[in-house]
């Protein structure tokens, strides 16, 4: 904690190192995944949005018309045909403060009797930050689950980057600096992709194989919403001027 003057501002200060992590888990299991892709009408469109996950049509080929042993069929209910999906799953997520930092210079009040009210100009950016391994080219997907997803957002809005600032008064002795601090709220999600293929052959019967998990990894995101956000004036050795 900031010692010397920490005014109302700054209403959780204490909690600024032991915030309590607030987790959800989600995992998509390949039944719901073939239920998507059995009833989805990928006429409409080439992505759906369900399961947790994001399910996305990435191609259609055509199969020969004929049985195994070469002979051509003689009735067909469905064209045989190989279908490939890309599915990206956010796996879980949660929310952590992160720590306070130092959002102005510092201002000083003058050798009088009496305190000093400075007018201090702020300015604080966080940005969102990607693991080694990340897949990026499934980011703008996986920013679609979360947003669409409440047991994933928690409530909040999850973004790439936060910039907040102003003019605040703050409050310091006779010859003793003051600085105004900021600490936001951060999600962080755990997130990977996979390809699935599904072979559909002439009696309408389909058949799925799953790729590996890929991109595994995980992002730290800036939040918005009520209650994600700490701020507040330092004076004396605590404004670190």
């Amino acid at each position: 904690m900031k010692a010397s003057y920490i005014f109302s501002l700054m209403p959780l200060l204490a909690t600024k190192v032991f915030a309590t992590e607030n987790e959800t888990f989600t995992r998509v299991s390949n039944d719901c995944t073939e239920g998507i892709l059995s009833s989805h009408d990928w006429a409409s469109g080439n992505g759906t949005l369900a399961c947790g996950s994001f399910i996305e049509l990435v191609s259609v080929e055509a199969l020969p018309d004929e049985a195994p042993d070469g002979a051509l069929q003689e009735r067909q209910a469905c064209r045989p045909s190989r279908s490939t999906y890309y599915q990206h799953e956010v796996i879980r997520s949660g929310t952590w403060w992160g720590p306070w930092k130092k959002a102005s210079g510092c201002l000083w009040c003058g050798l009088s009797n009496a305190q000093c009210d400075l007018q201090i100009n702020w300015s604080y950016t966080v940005g969102r930050t990607l693991s080694a391994g990340f897949g990026v080219d499934s980011l703008a997907t996986i920013t679609k689950i979360i947003s669409a997803t409440p047991s994933l957002n928690l409530g909040f809005q999850w973004t790439e980057s936060r910039t907040e600032g102003g003019t605040i008064t703050c409050r310091a002795n006779p010859g003793e600096p003051a600085s105004y601090w900021a600490q936001y709220l951060m999600g962080w999600s755990d997130s990977q992709s996979r390809q699935v293929t599904e072979i559909l052959n002439a009696q309408c019967g389909s058949r799925y194989s799953y790729g590996p998990w890929l991109g595994v990894g995980r992002a730290d995101w800036p939040l918005k919403g009520t209650g994600a956000q700490n701020y507040g004036c330092s004076a004396g050795a605590a404004a670190e001027c």
